[in-house]
């Protein structure tokens, strides 16, 4: 039986995949904060965000969730603006946008913002957004 020697090629694969865990570990870490949170105004905000993602097209959805990280790089301006006007719409029902409107719907995507980096936020999308808010007891 032949044993394969770790190419530098192996190596960073495998750390590349660790580092990917990682990041998925921190950003479930964060979407609980954001989804679970003690502030009513959050809970609120994130349960329409629910609300809202249940309504989106299948075809949608099957794109934002089996994306791949190199198509998330091209792609991630796109998605967010989507996922943010047509939440603002929802929320708006076609009418001016108001103030509380406004602010809830910068309390979801301020917390997108504030991921880390790319790799975060692909995380964020691909699984936790889809998630239902829910106040911690």
């Amino acid at each position: 039986m032949e044993v394969k020697e770790k190419t530098k090629e192996d190596f960073t694969t495998t750390q590349s995949i660790a580092m990917g865990m990682d990041m998925k570990h921190e950003v479930e870490v964060f979407s609980r904060a954001f989804f679970q949170s003690k502030n009513s105004e959050k809970i609120k905000a994130y349960s329409s965000l629910h609300r809202f993602m249940l309504t989106m097209e299948k075809y949608e959805i099957d794109m934002i969730k089996n994306m791949t990280y190199i198509e998330f790089k091209e792609k991630e301006e796109q998605v967010y603006n989507k996922i943010k006007l047509g939440f603002s719409q929802y929320l708006s029902k076609g009418s001016q946008i108001s103030e509380e409107t406004r602010r809830v719907i910068d309390l979801v995507f301020s917390d997108i913002k504030k991921l880390p980096s790319r790799g975060h936020r692909y995380w964020y999308y691909k699984i936790y957004i889809w998630q239902e808010a829910k106040k911690e007891d």
